[in-house]
């Protein structure tokens, strides 16, 4: 009498294996950057460019990635309409905003908060007479870096439908079946003549 044959039960991931995607996971979450997000999980760093794109084709990743970037929206509160109101200030900024009447700079405090959320960079020097260090002050010099008007008046302007990429240059293809008729007439009148 012959032993049945046990079934084979399938191989369990390693815990250590499942600990690394979940870790995937978490890094990827920080930059979405698959490559340094498989380092950063333990993943050699030869092979981490390939194996990041391995784990982000995975369904249980991308279920768990998914997640994760739905919790973070709701948690960071941001929405379509909060992405184009930032846009719209970049947009339509009017640098007036940032000026007080006379031409000097308002303090941060008193520019709108629109015109405000707009400045991506803010330097503010004090100028001295160089060869007298100690000398009372000049002037003060402030300059201001605002967001890319452009780049914003584009991007919303493609989110509201308004500018759509070119359709691909037509190739009129009538010449090529004219040939292709010749050359078939050329075949048949040697057949036939």
């Amino acid at each position: 009498m012959t032993k049945p044959k046990a079934k084979r039960q399938p191989r369990k991931k390693p815990v250590v294996a499942l600990d690394r995607q979940a870790r995937f996971v978490e890094e990827f979450m920080v930059d979405r950057n698959a490559t340094q997000a498989a380092i950063r999980a333990g993943y050699s760093p030869k092979t981490a460019g390939v194996q990041g794109c391995q784990l982000l084709k995975r369904l249980n990743i991308q279920a768990d990635v998914k997640e994760r970037a739905t919790e973070q929206t709701a948690r960071l509160a941001v929405t379509a309409d909060r992405v184009m109101q930032e846009y719209e200030r970049l947009a339509l900024l009017d640098p007036i905003d940032l000026f007080n009447p006379d031409g000097s700079m308002k303090p941060l405090h008193e520019i709108p908060e629109d015109a405000r959320r707009a400045i991506s960079g803010l330097e503010i020097r004090q100028l001295k007479d160089i060869e007298a260090p100690d000398s009372v002050l000049l002037a003060t010099l402030h300059k201001i870096k605002l967001a890319d008007k452009k780049g914003a008046l584009d991007s919303l302007a493609k989110i509201m439908g308004l500018m759509r990429d070119q359709p691909a240059t037509q190739v009129n293809v009538g010449v090529t079946v004219q040939v292709q008729q010749e050359s078939r007439e050329r075949v048949y009148a040697k057949l036939l003549g």
